[in-house]
């Protein structure tokens, strides 16, 4: 059956209940009344979604013929019964309906909506008399808006091309879906199962191969292959095996009379695997360079190695008088004893593509750089570097650029680099190691005491070793051996995070705070803690003040400012923020976007809102949050 023939297969079925309502029932042998389906004020023009959840269902009752109804007469219309499938109904409940002449003009007869199954056909009776058969047309039956919401949106994402929203929304009413059952009573739902469905799953699937064929051309007549090529052949395949497992309970559900559209399916995921894992080989061949020449992208290489690098030069595990660089630990990499957690994403990206031992012999290569000329990195990488600082995720350039310096011995231009790379920073681990490498230099300067660091040394690695409370113990121990804000900050992460006790982590915040005014990382765990207490004025007030202490207008700061604003539903407010403050110092952050696309919802942007929920997907497009954020979208623009 083709597209228009559903049309008019379900314009044919909605015409018989829409224009069959009005029903004769006689009352004795001269006299009938006209019965139809109303509201509760007798009404026949009834409101959508009236009767999906309501209690009663109410008919309204008018003479037909010139004859009019007696007061005296209506408590006989109580004993009218409906009739559904050989069971009667028990009696309506009656009210009469009078004109300004106190006429009855007409009568309301209700019934318990339970009795009765509004899905199924029934009749009234009257002593020895029935009606004809009545319908409640579908539009009245529970869940039908849910369902039609459904239908029309996959139909219109289908028609817009968007195959794969088109089948989202559509998977919510194949078996396994919370209210399957009631949605196959409605008119359309077989059209819709078994050729709607199919017709998105295939077009799809045709789609795709003809995107695979160009691509597999595209590779036959070149000699090499880019790293965005290689990405476009990975985001093909990853895609094609990610829309499987969405496309997986259809299949699993219809596979019968289905088969070819799987089969269909699994041919394009071998197909893609094939190519790409013949371009990767090609790909990795004319990348030996990349890290003097490479450039971010989601997929990359470059990325990939230029975030570990940047993760294994921040990392630390204990507070020292400030020396120069002199190696990095490579065994943390290759050594999988010494896997951290603080690594694991970048490592198993390094596994899963066969990257682990290039990266390795990079390092290797940058120790001997370090230990012969007193260099991280060579001025090629170093400007190739700089020049991707837009693209960057967290302040790279400035971290490598710090230890680069730091290999020299220059400690005032590590320390420098140190304060941008904060001002820069989102991700607020890489700040925590960042802040302890800054009072690594603070302690160079100040001559702190030996036994200090000591006691704060044992309790990171204590930390390390997963014993919370033994590493409190050594902090309180270095808090009583001189004014030092560390201590106190540790001890309220720990309280913060491992212990979730609030109340005392923010006293011990507060106290590093009161001890050095200027520690950035301190100041966004008890702005953190405001907001998450919804003290949002506090909140802002705090913000504001700290915005005014040298350093501390970073990137994080005006972020939960935004966060705040959001909060209070100052969304132009928040969007001024965003735009003005975070995304000069970073434009390639998801969390910033995801709050961009929020306020725009709040605004009933839904345009924008997409637009900036899309940016962040591109960034992080793995992230659940994007989903998430995608399907608010649909849910609440679309209603």
């Amino acid at each position: 059956m083709n597209k228009s023939y559903l049309l008019i297969f379900i314009f044919i079925q909605l015409s018989l209940y829409v224009f069959g309502q009005t029903v004769e029932l006689k009352t004795d042998k001269k006299h009938s009344v006209e019965i139809t389906l109303s509201t509760s004020s007798g009404s026949i023009e009834i409101p959508a979604e009236y009767y999906e959840f309501n209690d009663s269902l109410f008919f309204v009752l008018k003479p037909k013929g010139d004859w009019e109804f007696k007061k005296g007469e209506v408590k006989d219309f109580k004993a009218i019964k409906i009739k559904q499938s050989e069971v009667y109904t028990f009696n309506g409940r009656i009210s009469a309906i009078t004109n300004d002449s106190k006429d009855i003009t007409h009568i309301i007869i209700a019934y318990t909506r339970k009795d009765i199954d509004i899905t199924k056909q029934f009749e009234f009776y009257y002593e020895t008399y029935i009606s004809d058969i009545m319908g409640i047309p579908e539009q009245h039956w529970a869940y039908y808006s849910e369902f039609n919401n459904y239908c029309n949106s996959g139909k219109a994402l289908y028609e817009e091309k968007k195959y794969i929203e088109a089948f989202e929304q559509l998977q919510n009413i194949i078996s396994g879906a919370e209210h399957h059952l009631s949605y196959t009573n409605f008119s359309s739902f077989n059209q819709v199962y078994n050729q709607l469905l199919p017709d998105i799953i295939s077009t799809y699937l045709e789609n795709e191969n003809t995107k695979l064929l160009a691509l597999q051309s595209n590779f036959n007549n070149k000699e090499k292959i880019s790293g965005e090529e290689l990405a476009v052949i990975k985001t093909g395949k990853d895609s094609v095996i990610l829309i499987n497992e969405t496309f997986e309970p259809y299949y699993r559900i219809t596979e019968s009379k289905n088969i070819d559209l799987r089969q269909n399916h699994e041919k394009l995921i071998s197909d893609y695997t094939v190519l790409y894992t013949a371009a990767y080989n090609a790909w990795r061949k004319s990348s030996l360079k990349v890290i003097e020449n490479g450039f971010y992208d989601n997929e990359n290489k470059y990325q990939i190695f230029i975030e570990l690098l940047t993760r294994l030069l921040v990392y630390t595990n204990q507070v020292e008088k400030i020396s120069k660089y002199d190696s990095i630990d490579v065994s943390l990499i290759s050594n999988p004893a010494n896997e951290i957690s603080f690594f694991k994403y970048h490592i198993d990206i390094l596994n899963e593509m066969n990257w682990k031992d290039d990266f390795i012999t990079i390092l290797e290569l940058l120790n001997e750089e370090i230990a012969a000329k007193s260099q991280l990195i060579g001025q090629t990488h170093l400007l190739n570097l700089r020049g991707n600082t837009m693209y960057e995720s967290q302040p790279n350039y400035f971290i490598i650029n710090g230890f680069n310096e730091l290999t020299k011995g220059k400690f005032e231009d590590f320390k420098d680099n140190l304060i941008l790379a904060i001002s820069k920073c989102t991700d607020k681990e890489i700040m925590y190691y960042l802040e302890l490498w800054h009072f690594s230099f603070r302690f160079n300067n100040s001559g702190a005491d030996e036994n200090l660091l000591d006691k704060i040394n044992v309790g990171l690695d204590f930390e390390k070793k997963y014993m919370p409370t033994d590493a409190i113990k050594q902090y309180e121990m270095a808090k009583r051996m001189g004014r030092c804000a560390l201590p106190p900050f540790l001890i309220g992460r720990i309280k913060l995070e491992k212990e979730h006790e609030i109340f005392s982590a923010e006293r011990s915040i507060k106290d590093a705070i009161n001890i050095y005014p200027g520690f950035d990382l301190a100041r966004i765990y008890q702005l953190e803690i405001l907001i998450e207490n919804k003290e949002y004025d506090n909140a802002l007030a705090e913000i504001e003040a700290v915005l005014n202490i040298p350093n501390l207008s970073i990137w994080y700061i005006y972020y939960l400012k935004a966060k705040v604003l959001f909060l209070k539903e100052n969304y132009k407010g928040s969007l001024d923020i965003i735009q003005n403050n975070c995304v000069p110092i970073t434009s390639n952050n998801f969390e910033q976007y995801i709050l961009f696309g929020d306020n725009y919802l709040g605004l009933k942007d839904c345009a924008s809102a997409k637009e900036n929920f899309q940016n962040a997907g591109d960034i992080e497009p793995d992230n659940p949050k994007y989903r998430e954020k995608m399907q608010q979208l649909i849910t609440e623009c679309n209603n």
